[in-house]
């Protein structure tokens, strides 16, 4: 399976839920589990949905594997 944060195929993968979209369920490896991250995809849609300052403390950690999210990506 791949995980959901970080899209590498790992064999042992832990469903949570995601902290941001609570409807939605991730599948992470355990690297992501321990550092927090959440799919950069969801911390985009949830900004989109509720503004950027819901959003603002994972992007200035950078809790999410990937480039920088662009406030052109949330800003739609």
């Amino acid at each position: 399976m791949v995980c959901s944060s970080c899209n590498k195929q790992k064999a042992d993968l832990h469903t949570k839920k995601s902290r941001l979209i609570t409807s939605m369920t991730l599948y992470l490896c355990g690297d992501c589990t321990k550092a927090k991250y959440e799919p950069r995809y969801v911390i985009i849609l949830h900004g989109r949905q509720n503004g950027p300052m819901s959003v603002a403390d994972y992007i200035k950690a950078h809790r999410y594997v990937g480039e920088d999210i662009l406030a052109k990506e949330i800003i739609a």
